[in-house]
């Protein structure tokens, strides 16, 4: 079967645990290295590395010797480590102050490795208002667009409520507050399997939502699995992107596996590869 790919996909190198890559069973390998080079051979446009802020030096410096030796892209990374993620900084009024050392750091790790945009989490402040929280959020999100957008990064708000005392909870909510906060880079998000998990209809998801979108990760419900061995229509959706998406825009294959084995990740290659090439780039989808 063909490496070529309709959309921009990325694999990941651990979005749960650097431990847990995608390609954990086909890799047999912790080397940055060797998970762009499996990506580089399997078609991806490439590679995921959210945790960036958290690896070694030297994971780093193999991530971005990798992707530049096989002529791949980064995804996004997350703004801070995860303890820091997990602080309602962004909702609390003076949560700059928090915010700013983090992005400090960060701002400049991806434009080393060439990761386009910072992913934010925003934690509720159990000990403020609703009123008081969104004044705050706008106000530190337009202050870290600001910051985002003087080094040609984006700032990526993902919404879910896999992590619980989340600020927003729906796609609703989502394109509500990014309305609000009116900043060009300040962007959302798209995660299928958090979307599904919030009630959402992914697709009527996507159609409310698309002119907000500066990322879309795939995973399949229930259990954040595989394309095409859950419930989500992913056919639609993929169609959906085609017509009104950024062409150039990476695509993340954010899940993990129905059983971690290398038949299972191979299968899931094939399903993917299935799904994408229902995407005749002739055809006119509207």
């Amino acid at each position: 079967m063909s490496n070529r790919w309709n959309l921009k996909y990325t694999s990941h190198l651990g979005y749960l645990h650097p431990d847990d890559p995608l390609f954990r069973e086909s890799v047999c390998s912790s080397d940055p290295w060797d998970h762009v080079e499996f990506a580089a051979q399997n078609g991806f446009a490439g590679v995921l590395f959210p945790w960036a802020a958290e690896r070694s030096a030297h994971d780093v410096s193999r991530f971005k010797a990798a992707l530049q030796h096989f002529g791949l892209r980064s995804s996004c990374i997350v703004y801070a480590p995860f303890d820091a993620v997990m602080v309602p900084s962004w909702t609390r009024p003076g949560g700059w102050a928090e915010i700013e050392p983090h992005l400090d750091r960060t701002i400049p790790l991806a434009i080393d490795i060439g990761a386009p945009m910072l992913a934010v989490l925003l934690r509720q402040d159990e000990d403020e208002s609703r009123m008081v929280q969104e004044n705050a959020v706008m106000e530190n999100l337009r202050r870290a667009g600001d910051r985002a957008a003087a080094a040609g990064l984006v700032i990526g708000i993902e919404h879910m409520i896999a992590l619980p005392g989340m600020f927003v909870t729906n796609t609703e909510q989502a394109v509500a507050l990014l309305d609000r906060v009116g900043h060009p880079a300040v962007k959302l998000i798209f995660d299928t399997g958090h979307v599904f998990e919030m009630g959402d209809d992914v697709n009527s998801a996507y159609r409310r939502a698309r002119h907000h979108i500066g990322l879309v990760q795939l995973a399949d419900m229930p259990g954040r699995v595989e394309p095409g061995a859950g419930t989500i229509d992913f056919e639609s959706l993929l169609k959906q992107i085609r017509r009104n998406g950024d062409p150039d825009q990476l695509i993340d294959l954010e899940h993990g596996w129905t059983e971690h084995s290398v038949a299972v990740e191979s299968a899931g290659l094939i399903k993917m590869r299935t799904l994408d090439a229902t995407l005749d780039l002739n055809k006119d989808f509207s």
